[in-house]
């Protein structure tokens, strides 16, 4: 999780530890987004010399100032509560902090083996 309030910019992981210091680039690019208060449902990521996520280089200190923050929903805003607010409606106030919105490729095999799951269902 990303929280970024008039305490400044903190990252925790779900079970509640802090990372903050762990990821300086993920805290920098949270501290400049365009909003005083918002709390980000998001993952850290390094990724190797193919550009694929490896969750082990995650794992190593040594690779804290290589890592990217995904962020895949906005669960507060500016002091509101978003849990309960509809997905749609909460994507639209993620459009006020971020400039661009994660989508599956619907050409992903992920994606492909995903519907041919529900399909046999």
């Amino acid at each position: 999780m990303a929280r970024r309030d008039s305490a400044g910019v903190r990252l925790f992981t779900r079970n509640g530890n802090d990372f903050t210091s762990r990821f300086p680039l993920a805290v920098d690019a949270v501290a400049r987004l365009p909003a005083h208060s918002f709390l980000l449902d998001s993952e850290a990521i390094v990724t190797n010399e193919r550009g694929l996520a490896v969750f082990d280089l995650i794992r190593h200190q040594r690779h804290g100032n290589d890592a990217v923050l995904i962020a895949f929903d906005l669960i507060e805003f500016e002091g509101e509560d978003l849990r309960r607010t509809p997905i749609e409606q909460r994507k639209q106030n993620w459009c006020a902090v971020l400039t661009w919105i994660k989508v599956k490729n619907p050409k992903a095999p992920a994606v492909k083996r995903e519907a041919e799951e529900d399909w046999g269902r």
